[in-house]
């Protein structure tokens, strides 16, 4: 009866395994150089046609093979695997230092599994390569090219499926143009990608921008602006798709790896279009090495699909192509299938392709596939030789295309993932069959197919999955498990043993499963739970003392028998109690011992056990008090000479463990062996006084301080006590101390106490508040007297007062009106105030800003000068603003009569502020010409006729000569025309109508504004001639604006008062007398008597 292992799972199994594949790769035939007369080269060519070929092309992709390790033999053989990888590195590095060419060592990239490196090499570099000892091959890096659902029944992978077996726990490897793994025919079917592309550099990249070349992404298919693009996608449909017409192993996963690179040029394509896809041998060589990679991190993997191909070759080119023929052969031998297409040609040129197979079908260790139809008959597009090994449906097969989209191609490229899925079908039967013993059984099985050409006729099986899984023998597994927990039983121990039977069909119940255990069981039937379950109660028999094993004996309806039993297959009968503990010791051994009730796992308490080495090995020990187990050493050593114990969660303290001891009782320890025996146990020390209890602290109520700086309040306090049932009532220790500077706002004090055991107390706290709430103070502020130079008043600034706080210590008050706001005529309350960020606000000090009237001020609107300049000033806002031409203040209505003669001493009060331009809307010539022009601003628009001019209702009194040149200062606008409307400034009426209107621009709107009355026109310096009659339309088309009233100065007296008023601001501001009114150089010519009641309707101001 076998009872074999169904995998080698143990390190040391793995390790073996990888040792002797490692070690069988460097026992292959050591290959001669291609100018060796027994070596050919069909398409990669002989190492001269590389020397060639690199002095007429510059340089030359070459593979180099290496001499690693030493001649085969025992020696070699107990090399490590780390010791082969070393091997192969030093072996590379070793070629690459001594490369004469920098360029050919930076391009070179090493390989990890077998001893090769790939390069660019110039002429030089290939003599160098022929004549160095360690050099034991060179071929060309060649370039292959992709290789272009009736079928899966014509195959009988369906009836394949009805059996179970859908390729589920095997994988299937498409080293291909990468694959829409999206698609959902393809779904949930990835298990891993990567990408190799563009090893050299001379092409364009397929793989997107990774970090890495096993990242996310790095397996999907390449830009579909490339027609072969789809390549991968359709082929890896027809091997693994599942849907409505599954692929052929529809429950097996997929790894993508991308290994084509894009070129553009006739001179890569070539006959292909351009731009193409390449696949060059390195890179499908680094695809190949990531299938190992995976299958030893431990995914089973069936077969790789490789739907490419290059060349035409006669016969098997393992010499030329040996780094892909030494990978291929490692995936053999790792039970890996290399399934590769035998390549396409133009069905018109069948003759001349006949007996040729492209590369790397052309390896002898790949399985080589050619095409069939839905009618078995092989396709003339089909490369045919008798290397093909297999053929398959590669005839209008419709699979899967990147989009959710599906296509129907043809190509040997079609047939290849056929067999690739096959392989996963068969594997997912025995995961243990070799590739020799699959392929031969698919060679075996299939129906032949044959096809002549030139005379010769090929003769090929053509796969049938069905027919080929019925010769593989069912295997049936056997899982045994127990009730008992590990290897050790005694005598009388009854022990439930269940068999979980899977992998073939039902149990013959007709035969019931047999168990035998050693020689303490011989063939006892099972009983039945279910048909693939079984139970058998074993009652350990006495007189045995050692190692049993376990076998089942069992066969299914179809006659297979039990091949494999793994789970509980052997136990040890051991009915040997073990000796007691010499001694116990417990620590300490007399006093109080405490105990953390808050957290049981810990106390002061620590026991051990002296043992001798050896006793109770896989074993355990128990700590007990009285009866009651209180902690256990759950596993003794062999070499242990004592044993300590862990808490209640299972911490170890080195050899001796604090545990949890309940109050009084005797302690002891008992050992127990690995099958349960138990010895005696051994006390130790007396009972012990156990103090469980916890301080308690009293409850302390909040304490309140006033701040006494910024920095806070020293604060004193009482602590709380503290009360124990054994300590009795103490005092605590508390954090901040009593005394401490203690911060504003709330400080949480905390307070702890440890009893005499090392009991702690729950930690107690109370707050210390530091509050602030006193207010500041301001300090007194006294009068502050500033002049004024016009009647609205002046501008003070003045310090604020300051303000004092304990906490926030001394800064300025807040004022309302604040330093620096424009205060009236007189006395004005200044109101100070500050609360402060604790909200505590000051009584409020007030002072007063006392504002007086220089007696030299004019009023705005007086027009100035002194005695002996001739400049005259208008005062407006206390500044003095000039005028530049006699033009300008005529201009602006002014006569001269209306000059005051003021004193240096007066003048010197105003500022100089901008001086006077001509009034906008003033009709103005220069004294030597006659064009006549309209002011608007800084702009004059000149009239370019009489009729315009009167045509607008303009008059020739209202034009002011000006002296000549004066037109230059203002920006030239454009000329006077017909219009329904008028500048701004412009005076207007309506015939028969007293209303006057000056027009006036406001943004972007004209506005007209009424003139109150003809004294307020006359006090503007305006001339009747001026006013402009237009029509009720025009005045209509001008939006209301602010009614005109007095210009500011203007001399104005009501009809029968005797009182003289000058304006300011809108206000009347009454002369309080006649000596006052000549002091101030006013003239009585000058006054504008107006009626009463409009004077009456003027606001008053103060009185001048």
């Amino acid at each position: 009866m076998r009872t074999r292992s169904r995998r080698l799972t143990s390190f040391r199994a793995w390790h073996i395994r990888l040792l002797l594949l490692v070690v069988m790769l460097f026992e292959l035939a050591v290959f001669p150089l291609a100018s060796a007369k027994n070596s050919e080269m069909t398409s990669s060519g002989s190492s001269d046609e590389l020397l060639s070929k690199a002095e007429t092309e510059g340089t030359v992709r070459v593979i180099v093979g290496l001499q690693a390790l030493g001649p085969p033999g025992p020696a070699s053989r107990r090399q490590t695997s780390m010791q082969l990888a070393g091997a192969i590195d030093q072996a590379q590095d070793r070629l690459l230092d001594t490369l004469d060419d920098p360029e050919a060592s930076a391009s070179a990239r090493k390989f990890d599994t077998i001893p090769f490196v790939a390069l660019k090499a110039d002429a030089a570099t290939i003599r160098e390569l022929r004549a160095d000892p360690q050099v034991i091959s060179l071929q060309e890096d060649v370039k292959v090219y992709p290789s272009l659902a009736d079928s899966i029944p014509l195959v009988r992978a369906d009836a394949a499926w009805n059996e179970g077996y859908t390729g589920q726990g095997q994988a299937v490897a498409i080293l291909d143009t990468g694959v829409d793994y999206a698609h959902p025919f393809l779904a949930a079917k990835l298990i891993s990608e990567a990408c190799y592309s563009n090893f050299y550099g001379d092409g364009v990249s397929l793989c997107p921008g990774l970090p890495t070349e096993t990242s996310t992404g790095a397996g999907l298919n390449c830009d579909m602006s490339i027609s072969s693009c789809s390549h991968g996608t359709h082929v890896a449909g027809i091997a693994m798709g599942n849907g409505v017409n599954s692929g052929v192993a529809k429950g097996s996963g997929l790894i993508s790896i991308q290994v084509f690179t894009k070129y553009y040029g006739a001179y890569n394509c070539d006959p292909n279009p351009s731009p193409c896809l390449i696949a060059w041998t390195s890179d499908i060589f680094l695809g190949l090495q990531r299938v190992l990679t995976l299958h030893e991190a431990g995914m089973p993997i069936a077969a790789v699909n490789m739907s490419l191909g290059g060349g035409n070759y006669s016969d098997y080119c393992d010499a030329s192509q040996s780094a892909v023929k030494a990978v291929i052969d490692l995936l053999r031998a790792h039970g890996i299938a290399t399934v590769v297409a035998a390549g396409n040609h133009d069905p018109a040129r069948s003759a001349e392709f006949w007996g040729t197979i492209s590369f790397p079908a052309c390896v002898s260790a790949a399985i080589g596939v050619g095409a069939s139809d839905d009618a078995d008959v092989i396709q003339d597009f089909s490369n045919m030789s008798a290397m093909v090994d297999l053929l398959a449906p590669g005839l209008g097969i419709i699979s899967s295309v990147p989009g959710n989209g599906w296509e129907a191609k043809s190509g040997t490229s079609m047939a290849t993932p056929h067999v690739a899925g096959v392989f996963a079908v068969l594997k997912s039967k025995n995961p243990d069959a070799t590739v020799d013993e699959l392929e031969q059984l698919l060679k075996s099985t299939g129906p032949l197919l044959s096809k002549t050409q030139n005379a010769v006729t090929i003769t090929k099986p053509r796969i049938d999955v069905a027919a080929a899984l019925d010769q593989i023998p069912d295997l049936l597994y056997v899982d045994v498990s127990t009730d008992h927990p590990g290897l050790f039983v005694r005598d009388a121990d009854l022990i439930t043993l269940t068999a979980t039977f899977s992998g073939g069909s039902a149990i013959d119940e007709a035969s019931p499963p047999a168990i035998s255990i050693g020689d303490a069981v011989s063939g006892a039937l099972m009983t039945r739970q279910s048909n693939l379950v079984w139970t058998y109660i074993w009652n350990v028999p006495p007189g045995h003392d050692h190692e049993e094993l376990v076998s089942i004996e069992a066969v299914d309806t179809r006659g297979s028998p039990v091949t494999t039993t793994t789970g509980q297959t052997s136990f040890i009968i051991d009915n040997v109690s073990p000796v007691a503990p010499s001694s116990v010791v417990i620590t300490p051994q007399s006093g109080t011992v405490v105990a953390n009730t808050l957290n049981s796992t810990n106390t002061y308490l620590t026991a051990s056990a002296a043992i001798g080495a050896g006793q109770a090995a896989g074993g355990r020990a128990e700590l007990l008090v009285v009866d009651s187990v209180m902690a256990s050493d759950a596993n003794i050593l062999a070499g242990d000479t004592s044993v300590a114990f862990s808490t209640s969660d299972g911490t170890p303290l080195a050899s001796e463990l604090q545990s949890l001891i309940p109050a009084g009782g005797a302690v002891s320890v008992r050992l127990y062996d690995a099958a349960g025996n138990s010895s005696d146990s051994v006390a130790g020390n007396p009972a012990l006084t156990v103090d469980y209890g916890l301080p308690v602290i009293s409850v302390h109520s909040t304490v309140t301080v006033e701040a006494a700086s910024a920095a806070g309040a020293i604060a004193a306090y009482t602590a709380p006590n503290a009360s124990d049932t054994v300590d009795g009532t103490t005092t605590t220790a508390c954090l901040p101390v009593s005394g401490s500077l203690f911060a504003l706002g709330s400080t949480i004090v905390t307070c702890s106490k440890t009893d005499a055991a090392g009991n702690p107390a729950v930690p107690a706290t109370f707050t210390v508040h530091v509050h602030d709430t006193t207010a500041p103070v301001i300090a007194a502020h006294g009068t502050t007297v500033a002049e004024a130079f016009s009647v609205a008043g002046a501008v003070v600034t003045y310090t604020p007062p300051a303000s004092t706080d304990a906490v926030d210590g001394t800064i300025a008050a807040a004022c309302l009106p604040a330093s620096g706001s424009l205060f009236p005529l007189g006395n004005t309350t200044v109101t100070c105030s500050r609360t402060d960020p604790s909200g505590n606000s000051s009584l409020p000090r007030n002072f007063i800003v006392e504002v007086e009237l220089n007696p030299l001020v004019h009023p705005s609107g007086t027009l100035v000068k002194l005695a002996n300049d001739p400049t005259v000033w208008y005062l407006d806002g206390g500044q003095g603003h000039g005028f530049a031409t006699e033009t300008e203040f005529l201009s602006q209505g002014f006569a001269w009569n209306l000059i005051v003669i003021i004193t240096p001493e007066e003048m010197d009060l105003y500022p100089v502020g901008s001086n006077i331009r001509i009034h906008s809307g003033t009709l103005i010539k220069e004294s030597d010409h006659p064009l006549v022009y309209l002011v608007d601003g800084d702009t004059v628009h000149p009239f370019p006729s009489a009729d315009i001019f009167l045509n607008l209702g303009y008059s020739w009194a209202a034009i002011r000569t000006t002296i000549a040149g004066e037109t230059d200062w203002y920006t030239a606008g454009s000329l006077m025309a017909p219009s329904v409307t008028h500048y701004t400034s412009t005076k207007v009426k309506i015939l028969d109508s007293a209303a006057v209107f000056l027009l006036q621009q406001a943004g972007d709107v004209m506005q007209r504004r009424w003139v109150a009355s003809e004294g307020v026109y006359l006090s503007q310096g305006w001339q009747w001639p001026e006013i402009i009659t237009i029509s009720p339309n025009e005045m209509n088309g001008y939006a209301p604006g602010v009614n005109l009233f007095y210009q500011d100065g203007t001399l104005i007296q009501g009809a029968g008062d005797p009182t003289v008023y000058v304006m300011e601001s809108q206000l009347k501001r009454p002369f309080p007398s006649a000596e006052r009114f000549v002091q101030m150089g006013y003239q009585w010519s000058n006054i504008i008597l107006i009626p009463a009641d409009e004077c009456q309707a003027i606001a008053p101001g103060t009185t001048v």
